[in-house]
């Protein structure tokens, strides 16, 4: 199939690529995954845009062989999906996909808060993540927000101390970034939720863990809502 006219998105990403760095060391399919499941999580390409193999491969300096395996990770990851006459393109999640997220969100974070026995180093990485997140909403560094918002959710989900787990999660929250990039201000959308961070922390801290547990529960739904809410608006 004929690569088409490459997105703007796609082509700045390109364009500011370091590509020595992208192409040397290690296993090439992983250092090509590795470069778009970043430029995906960022939103540098965002949900929707097509990724033409050649542009790509030359970006990466891979072959398209190795790029077509690359898609078939991410695919597998639910970050990449085939479109009629457009290839491969960023997903763009469903409210259903959402919706799937969340219920997934609230089994594993809720159920990890109930039943969690922290060490100091826990809590002391919770109360970093949930600070870092609050600054970084004061000067609305959207990366630095992700990252904040990520790992406090990653902690907590920590908390439960499987390996396993923690895998699966990973995987599940760039989906779910996905979902933060189809809304038109995902700095405004992260903004709103650092300060119930904290009153996790707080909770959690004191030994409270039924209570931090229902404000999870609370938090988590009133997420949905709202990036839902969001989505719909910008459709």
């Amino acid at each position: 199939m004929r690569d088409t006219e490459p997105d703007p998105a796609l082509t700045r990403w390109a364009a500011a690529l370091d590509r020595p760095a992208a192409a040397r060391g290690g296993n090439a399919r992983a250092r090509v995954v590795s470069a778009l499941r970043a430029a995906i999580a960022t939103g540098a390409l965002p949900p929707g845009t097509p990724i033409p193999e050649q542009l790509v491969a030359d970006a990466l300096g891979t072959s398209r062989n190795t790029l077509r395996e690359a898609f078939r990770a991410l695919s597998h990851d639910g970050l990449v999906e085939h479109r009629e006459h457009r290839g491969v393109c960023v997903r763009i999640l469903a409210a259903e996909d959402i919706v799937d997220i969340y219920n997934t969100r609230l089994l594993i974070e809720c159920g990890a808060l109930a039943a969690a026995e922290p060490t100091d180093a826990q809590l002391a990485d919770l109360r970093e993540a949930s600070d870092v997140g609050v600054r970084a909403t004061a000067t609305r560094e959207l990366d630095r927000m992700r990252r904040a918002g990520l790992d406090f959710h990653l902690g907590i989900i920590a908390l439960a101390r499987s390996p396993s787990l923690d895998t699966f999660a990973a995987k599940l929250f760039t989906q779910l970034h996905l979902a933060y990039h189809q809304t038109t201000d995902p700095a405004e959308f992260h903004a709103s939720y650092f300060k119930r961070n904290a009153q996790i922390c707080t909770l959690l801290e004191e030994g409270r863990n039924t209570e931090a547990s229902n404000e999870m529960r609370r938090y988590l739904q009133d997420a949905q809502a709202h990036l839902l809410s969001a989505i719909s608006t910008r459709d």
